[in-house]
């Protein structure tokens, strides 16, 4: 997979998500002044979330493939619509 635009935007998604994870904790509790232990199940729901949308985007690609589109169509739609 020598595609760079593809390498590119997934490393800006996994910068942005790590990021995210840092900050949240800390935006919670000092901008909306909740409790951190009280706030767990909030700062898991987005990664809840990516995990679900991940296993969506798994089959759904599976799928593509498997009506014939190539591999990197699949993967460049699959980034737009996680972007």
């Amino acid at each position: 997979m020598s595609h760079p635009e593809i390498i590119s935007v997934q490393r800006s998604v996994t910068l942005v998500a790590r990021v995210r994870q840092a900050w949240m904790p800390t935006y919670m509790s000092q901008e909306l002044g909740l409790d951190l232990k009280a706030s767990a199940g909030l700062s898991a729901a987005p990664f809840a979330m990516m995990a679900l949308c991940t296993q969506i985007a798994g089959r759904t690609s599976d799928k593509l493939l498997a009506r014939g589109w190539r591999a990197l169509s699949v993967r460049r739609l699959m980034i737009l619509i996680s972007s």
